[in-house]
């Protein structure tokens, strides 16, 4: 059997799609003017009523739709290692988070000369969804299971 097809069969897609919606909302909470638009408007050196979600519904069904691709990868991920309770989940989030998103943004953000602070906004922002994510996801799992 190819690698993860049985984990993609035991998905509750019901729990990925609302996972999925939870981080899109995270997303907006990141970016929004209580936490790091401003930063990121400065950093990104848009104009002052710029806003990430601008561009119109065509540009957020695009972002949900990845937010769920990559939700679905996580969920596989926490199915595939068995991960238990909030903190493990959280701990697989982490690493996925930082060891692979933030480090691959890293390298982009070098070569494309961003600043730290935009990484950090930008990186912080996967970082911390994936570990959201994870946790909510393992939790599921479990109760499922």
């Amino acid at each position: 059997m190819p690698i993860f097809t049985k984990d993609f069969a035991n998905l509750d897609y019901f729990h990925v799609v609302v996972v999925a919606i939870v981080g899109f909302a995270f997303g907006a909470l990141w970016y929004s003017p209580v936490l790091f638009l401003k930063a990121w408007v400065a950093e990104m050196k848009l104009a002052g009523d710029a806003e990430p979600g601008g561009g119109g519904p065509a540009r957020m069904l695009g972002a949900f739709l990845c937010t769920l691709v990559s939700t679905t990868v996580l969920a596989v991920l926490v199915v595939d290692h068995r991960s238990h309770g909030v903190v493990h989940g959280a701990e697989l989030g982490l690493l996925v988070g930082a060891g692979l998103v933030a480090a691959r943004q890293g390298v982009t953000g070098i070569f494309e000369r961003r600043s730290l602070r935009l990484f950090l906004i930008s990186a912080g922002h996967d970082v911390v969804l994936c570990v959201l994510q994870a946790a909510i996801l393992t939790c599921w799992v479990e109760a499922v299971s």
